[in-house]
């Protein structure tokens, strides 16, 4: 796990990496302005896309649909939010492990929705059926923004 507090430092960071993902907490994306970043609601998107699929289909469909989202952008950076969609148990996705996949070509930034601390990610209460925790040894490349990082996205597309 790594801690920066600048986002051109976390990007610059972003580019050295395997992954190119990019972690902040959900107050500090509702808090920042995105105004040219590319914002997608995964919850939105996601549900859309698989409502005409048959259930049987959707681990595969929810796979390749997101790794298209980001892959079709062509943009250098793109912002992810409402991820609990990929928490549901139905899909069969590991949520960090799909994230990550998708970042090895393109930055991605996330706004994780449960907990960020020095033991690692997590979402949902251990006692919740999608309860997952991430430990630090599984984010060696996945670069956090600490908590009083100052986020100015509009030219981020311009930094990269």
């Amino acid at each position: 796990m790594l801690y920066l507090s600048s986002l051109e430092e976390a990007l610059g960071r972003a580019a050295l990496n395997r992954t190119r993902l990019i972690c902040i907490s959900s107050e500090q994306a509702a808090s920042s302005s995105f105004d040219d970043t590319p914002k997608w609601n995964l919850n939105k998107l996601v549900s859309e896309h698989l409502m005409s699929t048959p259930k049987s289909e959707w681990t595969l469909i929810c796979t390749s649909y997101v790794e298209s989202l980001v892959q079709q952008q062509v943009r250098g950076v793109v912002l992810l939010i409402g991820l609990e969609v990929l928490f549901d148990r139905s899909l069969a996705v590991d949520p960090l492990k799909l994230l990550m996949k998708c970042a090895r070509t393109k930055t991605i930034i996330v706004s994780w929705p449960g907990e960020i601390n020095s033991n690692g990610l997590s979402y949902a209460n251990v006692s919740h059926p999608e309860y997952r925790m991430y430990k630090p040894s599984e984010l060696d490349d996945v670069i956090f923004l600490s908590a009083d990082a100052q986020l100015h996205l509009r030219d981020i597309n311009e930094i990269r």
